[in-house]
């Protein structure tokens, strides 16, 4: 338990750090480290949108696959593994749905559509500091497994830049650099403010590349949530992204442009209502599962014990998902962006116990909307 003693201690500890300047990247990483400490895991629901906001004159296909919206789950435990579930509804097109695990450097996925099947189930590598930052997914405003993970080498290139206020609140200023060694001409600078009052986490990003602006991590906003010991914690619940490149055509050649003014919007939001802090999530609620003698690309291949149970009966399911929108319906304030489509998965899958009650919600809401455009 996080007690009152040692958050007091904390504070006394992130005061001294303010004090310093500048501030070192020991002592930085150091105190981010204790932030985090009391968030032992995590689990949510999220929604997002990507949505085109630029000038040039884009041929209507390539909005359909631009704009889109995206809801799903996400699983953090801090030993670094994660587990996202994305559903996302293009602006044309049936809805797609991917399942993501990170494990220490084993990466398993799994996607298709919802009612085809499974098209692709992938063992890899995973790529550490850059794994599931995917647009408008739930890594591009919460930012613990990315402190958590970061290797020595980018630590090393932290650089503190002074204090600035953002949206109100005192922040520390800092920048790295993802990719360390590589040629002046090539760099690519990552600026952050960390709000080291409420939580350390990240208010504002900024990624720079070769002196352009990038992408633009903004309108960041955090809220008090409750552990099961009664201690609150802070935690992102809703952010902004802006991209200010885009594809442009010159001739018959693309080539990347960069604008002043952001090209491509992405607003994600966390339900607060559904999320768990230090509430047990599994090792076994983390990780993807496949079937055995599914296909599986990669490097990895799928041991004895990634067998599954069957998948629960279509008329079972049907009975959980109207008992879920009651549940659903109370969220309803907090959905902004769900897809409008509803999905029966028909993988030949089961999600772990823990992980089902997460994915039964969001599959209620998407039945609720259905049965609300009928009436």
């Amino acid at each position: 338990m996080f007690s009152a003693v040692c958050l007091s201690l904390l504070v006394l500890r992130v005061n001294e750090v303010q004090a310093q300047e500048p501030l070192s990247a020991d002592s930085f990483f150091e105190v981010l480290s204790q932030l985090h400490f009391p968030i032992e895991n995590v689990s949510f629901q999220w929604e997002s949108t990507i949505q085109y906001i630029g000038g040039e004159n884009v041929e209507p296909k390539v909005l359909a696959e631009v704009n889109k919206s995206l809801s799903g789950s996400y699983l953090y435990r801090n030993d670094g593994s994660m587990r996202v579930e994305v559903y996302t509804q293009p602006a044309q097109g049936p809805m797609r749905r991917r399942s993501v695990s990170v494990e220490g450097s084993v990466r398993r996925e799994l996607a298709g559509v919802p009612d085809r099947g499974v098209k692709h189930a992938e063992i890899g590598q995973a790529s550490s500091v850059a794994e599931l930052n995917y647009p408008a997914w739930p890594h591009r405003i919460l930012y613990l497994a990315y402190f958590n993970t970061l290797p020595s080498n980018i630590r090393s290139t932290f650089r503190h830049e002074g204090w600035e206020v953002v949206d109100g609140h005192r922040c520390l200023k800092a920048s790295l650099n993802p990719n360390p060694g590589v040629p002046p001409d090539n760099l690519l600078l990552e600026k952050l403010w960390i709000d080291l009052e409420r939580g350390g986490h990240v208010l504002r990003l900024e990624h720079h590349h070769q002196g352009h602006l990038r992408l633009r991590l903004s309108d960041v906003e955090l809220r008090e949530l409750p552990m099961p010991s009664g201690d609150l914690v802070w935690l992102p619940i809703h952010g902004r992204v802006e991209s200010f490149g885009w594809q442009v055509t010159s001739g018959k050649k693309p080539s990347l442009k960069w604008f002043r003014a952001p090209q491509v919007r992405e607003e994600i939001h966390f339900m607060a209502a559904s999320a768990k802090l230090n509430q047990g999530v599994t090792a076994e609620a983390i990780k993807v599962q496949f079937e055995q003698g599914m296909p599986v690309h990669g490097t990895h291949q799928p041991s004895q014990t990634d067998d599954l149970q069957l998948p629960v009966p279509v008329h079972e399911a049907q009975n959980l998902l109207d008992q879920s929108l009651l549940a659903a319906d109370a969220q309803l304030g907090e959905f902004r962006a769900i897809s409008r489509a509803r999905s029966r998965w028909s993988w030949g899958t089961i999600l772990p116990a823990t992980f089902a009650v997460m994915g039964l919600v969001v599959l209620a809401w998407l039945a609720y909307l259905q049965k609300r455009a009928r009436e």
